[in-house]
């Protein structure tokens, strides 16, 4: 009697397990794929020297124009070493802002990691601390 009882109990867990598996890799349901969640959708890397946290970080300025919680940006930025473009599509003179990547933690020092942004939606990361820059697209 046991036995008939357990060998149902096991078909019938065969047979939920054969059923939920096709609906779980459904189009739209990323809880067996290895994408994230739908925001980190949003922020996958594009251009693989920049560091996800960047893009993650730029895109959170882009959505709420301040630096996330904890992070320190919004400050001018001189581009006094002409690394970036002088002058934008329309010929007039660019205007930056920069950010960190990381956020602050106290008695320790920010790090080198920025992003830089542009009136005109442009975005750069530098991972040493403005000496070289990698567009963002």
């Amino acid at each position: 009697m046991k036995e008939r009882i357990a060998a149902g109990l096991y078909k019938t867990f065969i047979l939920l397990l054969l059923i939920s598996l096709p609906a779980l890799s459904l189009p739209g349901n990323n809880s067996l794929q290895n994408n994230g969640t739908a925001q980190n959708q949003q922020t996958q890397r594009k251009n693989q020297k920049v560091p996800l946290k960047a893009y993650k970080v730029l895109n959170y300025i882009r959505a709420h124009g301040k630096a996330p919680e904890g992070h320190i940006g919004g400050r001018k930025f001189g581009n006094y070493e002409k690394l970036l473009p002088i002058n934008g599509p329309d010929g007039r003179p660019m205007k930056y802002r920069e950010w960190d990547v990381n956020p602050k933690k106290p008695e320790k020092n920010r790090g080198p990691e920025r992003l830089v942004t542009s009136a005109d939606q442009r975005a750069w990361y530098t991972s040493d601390h403005y000496s070289s820059f990698t567009e963002i697209k």
